[in-house]
């Protein structure tokens, strides 16, 4: 159980709108976004949250049982035009 002085602290830490300060990170270095979707995503928890996802999909994808090299390389094309087409 938090201690009345913690509990208070975090109350008025939410009420104050501290939550930005532990805003989500997508899967990318923000710091570097230079896209507006780029930005968007570093803008947005929720969608921050599905880049997160889109990452972790993708990384299963990159190393699928019997992924190829071919398939590898086919994937990392899709990507580079799905990214093309997201920032046009």
């Amino acid at each position: 159980m938090f201690h009345t002085g913690r509990k208070a602290a975090l109350t008025l830490a939410l009420a104050l709108g501290a939550p930005a300060a532990w805003a989500l990170d997508p899967s990318f270095d923000c710091s570097k976004a230079a896209s507006e979707a780029e930005q968007a995503v570093c803008a947005s928890d929720a969608l921050a949250s599905l880049d997160l996802e889109l990452a972790r999909l993708y990384r299963l994808a990159e190393s699928a049982p019997g992924q190829t090299k071919a398939g590898r390389d086919s994937l990392h094309a899709m990507q580079r035009g799905w990214i093309k087409g997201r920032d046009e």
